[in-house]
Order: structure tokens, then C-alpha cells, then sequence
């Protein structure tokens, strides 16, 4: 597998094992970059045509209040917290 201590871009499928969750659970709470962190997000950059995910904010979701669930409005955008 990979040393994650020194990789700080993931792809989905390698965010999702990092976190021990599906690569469908990391795009739920994904976001496009923004320069400060987003609570309760994971932002990432595209590198060609995938993205890939912000390790840092990984960290931050496993150590996440377990209330933090994001929440669709009816166009399908994410809203609240």
C-alpha cells in the first residue's frame, strides 16, 4: 500500500481506504478548492480529469464531530453547516 504520512493528494478510491470508507463516502463531502479549510468538507483539485482529495481534510473528517453530515437543496448543491 502506500506510506500516506507523506502523500498529501489522494485519488478517491485511496481516500476512501485512507479513511476506511467508501470513495462514494469521499465525493458526499467533497468540495472544490477553496484556500481556507471548509468544516466538515474535503477539498480537492483536479489533476487532468480526476480529482484528487486534500489528506489534510481527511484527517479532519476522521476526527470530526459525528453530527457533521452534509445536506442537498433541491438542485442537488450542498448547504448548510
Amino acid at each position: 500500500m502506500f506510506d500516506f504520512e507523506f502523500i498529501l493528494w489522494l485519488g478517491a478510491k485511496n481516500a476512501g481506504a485512507y479513511c476506511d470508507r467508501s470513495a462514494d463516502w469521499v465525493g458526499i463531502y467533497a468540495t472544490p478548492w477553496v484556500d481556507k479549510p471548509v468544516k466538515g468538507r474535503i477539498r480537492f483539485k483536479y489533476e487532468g480529469r480526476d480529482r484528487r482529495f486534500y489528506r489534510l481534510d481527511l484527517d479532519a473528517m476522521l476526527t470530526a464531530s459525528p453530527k457533521v453530515r452534509p445536506t442537498r437543496n433541491a438542485l442537488g448543491q450542498l448547504v448548510g453547516n
